[in-house]
């Protein structure tokens, strides 16, 4: 008898901890679902990011850099290629952004393409920061403006 009660409490917790992990995951896509961003929002990081896609564009083209040698009028080897992946990455984000507010209208726009957007602008800068490439005057402006300053 002791042992049918022991597994009775056994089977109980294990349904309560099943029920609360349900409610977890339920209350999660809920809030997952309802995180969006403002159509402004989106805007400026489209925006942003074309800029920085510019910029980086521009360096990539330049010729490479000989071995060791790291100045403005080259293109160093060892960035190229993260360079290259995160304006590919900053491209399909970009571009699910706006196929969204186009399918849309009126509604906001996705959380996650709009963090992954983001974080290509941010890798983007970091590169122009740490190789001292030099936006256009237009695109620095847009690139520096307070609403790009706060990189998510």
């Amino acid at each position: 008898m002791r042992k049918l009660g022991i597994v009775a409490l056994v089977l109980l917790a294990t349904t309560l901890g099943a029920c609360a992990q349900i409610n977890a995951a339920r209350e999660a896509w809920q809030s997952a679902k309802s995180i969006v961003v403002s159509k402004n929002g989106v805007v400026i990081a489209v925006s942003t990011f074309n800029a920085a896609e510019r910029t980086a564009t521009v360096y990539l083209n330049q010729k490479k850099c000989p071995r060791g040698v790291q100045r403005p009028t080259c293109r160093s080897p060892a960035i190229t290629e993260a360079i290259a992946t995160a304006i590919t990455e900053g491209q399909k984000a970009r571009d699910g952004l706006i196929d969204f507010a186009e399918g849309h209208p009126g509604a906001l726009g996705d959380q996650g393409l709009y963090d992954a957007l983001w974080g290509s602008i941010g890798t983007l800068k970091s590169f122009f920061a740490a190789y001292k490439i030099i936006a256009t005057p237009a695109d620095r402006k847009i690139l520096n403006s307070p609403e790009a300053a706060v990189v998510k």
